[in-house]
């Protein structure tokens, strides 16, 4: 074997290990892309839960406070111990 044919077989050792590291290095990419990828989906999963329990308190409390408005304008408008309007 002439040493061209050395260097020849080198050269494709090397590019085979950068082959093979290449390869892995995108397996470990792929990886973490898909744990990142299941996170961000329990993320916004949480977050969907959140904003609609959110929603649910403010609607709750939009109602309470419309029941307390109606109660003080019925104060107003009527006498309390009697009901007689004013």
């Amino acid at each position: 074997m002439d040493e061209t044919e050395n260097d020849l077989e080198k050269r494709v050792a090397r590019l085979e290990r950068r082959a093979i590291r290449e390869k892995r290095a995108r397996l470990e990419a792929e990886s973490l892309l898909e744990a990142k990828s299941r996170e961000l989906f329990e993320v916004n999963r949480n977050l969907s839960r959140l904003n609609e329990t959110l929603e649910e308190r403010i609607r709750d409390r939009t109602e309470a406070l419309e029941v307390e408005r109606r109660k003080a304008l019925h104060l107003a408008e009527n006498d309390y111990l009697t009901g007689l309007p004013n």
